[in-house]
């Protein structure tokens, strides 16, 4: 008997529960065919859900009847004051009447209630936009963006339309959060969307951590020296490494690991080849490179190279160190230098096969006018000989760029 009186209301709400969405669908139907809403006392007290239903219903289908609508949002937030969805909807609603400053008092309700909640969040924001609350909007979506960082590349396009001015709107985006956790994504973002003054701005407001994080300081690095911004370029990378950016080679000798890019020595991975720094073997310092070929591929060799910034207009020198192990193949290897942008001009040294002890070689270029970036790059070509797989091991050391004075001669 107990147990019969305990299971009748649970059958009786499982019941209730389960037919729900067909009294709603119902109650929907019948909306449509006679055009008007059931009296309110057709709707259980103590459900707060078909009443929103039922003016979402009307805002997607009709028929549009705004205070019918509002009466049915207002019913469910009184049922449920603190389910901040219903508070947007209603923020909608009085923002298509033209009372937008009712509408951003009731978005700025549904904020405060569910303030982590980023699909809200969201939704706010493209709500605080429509209705011209433009400020609340990008207060908005900082708050989102500090939730999901990963979020930027979503959130900078809109916030750039409400903010022209690239330092304001990283200001606003990432006031009260933290910096590392923040701006670092906003200037990954800015990266990939190629907004070069959206990315000085990231970079100037971010913190030390940020700047001299390699994942976030090479790509924008990288970002600057393809778009041939040298100064700014030049001052990132004194942020990045302490070392000023200059006509020079960066860590001629490789006494330190490769930075993998902007100024200085980056490496790449390919098959047949292995790329290190050799600490035993060395010319100057303590340590060279290696490049040792594995005699399994037809390397097309060009993975170790440096950008190096200099002056438009300007010859160089470059100078170094070189030895090499029994290199296969008749296509050997050799260094090259050959400079970005217009009015490319390029310079090489004759390659080299066999067995050579420690041997200096040169190359001079002069740089473009309008150029003000030179590569240095290690090199073997593939062939179609059918000595073509390519074994052996070739170091470098003690690389230099100096300016060399070209002389004219009075006859000329």
């Amino acid at each position: 008997m107990i147990a019969a009186l305990i299971l009748l209301p649970v059958a009786a709400l499982l019941i209730v529960v389960a037919t729900e969405p067909w009294r709603i669908e119902r109650m929907a139907t019948e909306i449509e065919t006679r055009r008007t809403m059931p009296d309110r006392n057709a709707l259980p007290v103590w459900d707060p859900v078909t009443p929103r239903m039922m003016a979402q219903r009307m805002l997607a289908t009709g028929p549009y009847q705004p205070d019918t609508i509002r009466r049915n949002l207002e019913t469910s937030i009184a049922r449920r004051p603190l389910y901040a969805p219903t508070w947007v909807d209603l923020a909608q609603l009085v923002a298509r009447a033209g009372n937008e400053n009712q509408a951003g008092s009731y978005l700025t309700i549904a904020r405060k209630l569910w303030p982590t909640r980023t699909p809200l969040l969201w939704r706010t924001a493209m709500s605080q936009i429509t209705t011209g609350h433009h400020n609340h909007a990008l207060n908005t979506l900082g708050m989102y963006l500090s939730i999901h960082p990963g979020k930027a590349a979503q959130v900078l396009p809109v916030a750039r339309k409400l903010q022209t001015d690239p330092m304001q709107l990283v200001q606003t985006l990432t006031a009260g959060q933290p910096s590392t956790r923040v701006n670092a994504p906003i200037l990954a973002s800015a990266v990939r969307l190629k907004d070069t003054t959206l990315a000085e701005a990231a970079w100037k407001l971010s913190p030390e951590q940020v700047q001299q994080d390699p994942k976030a300081a090479l790509p924008y690095l990288q970002h600057l020296i393809s778009g041939g911004h040298r100064e700014a370029a030049q001052a990132a990378w004194r942020a990045f490494t302490g070392t000023p950016a200059r006509d020079k080679v960066f860590d001629p000798s490789f006494e330190r690991p490769m930075t993998g890019g902007g100024f200085g020595w980056r490496a790449g991975k390919t098959p047949g080849a292995v790329i290190d720094r050799d600490c035993k073997i060395y010319y100057h310092g303590s340590c060279s490179l290696r490049v040792q070929f594995q005699g399994t591929d037809n390397v097309n060799f060009h993975h170790v190279s440096q950008i190096v910034p200099v002056i438009p207009g300007k010859s160089y020198r470059i100078s170094g160190h070189w030895r090499g192990d029994n290199i296969t193949t008749r296509s050997g290897v050799f260094i090259e230098a050959f400079t970005l942008g217009p009015g490319k001009r390029r310079a090489g040294i004759p390659a080299k096969i066999k067995s050579w002890r420690w041997q200096p070689f040169t190359l001079d270029i002069t740089i473009p006018p309008t150029t003000e970036f030179l590569q240095l790059r290690i090199r073997r070509q593939k062939t179609d000989a059918l000595d073509r797989i390519i074994a052996g091991a070739v170091w470098f050391d003690a690389i230099t760029l100096t300016p060399v004075t070209t002389t004219t001669s009075k006859h000329d």
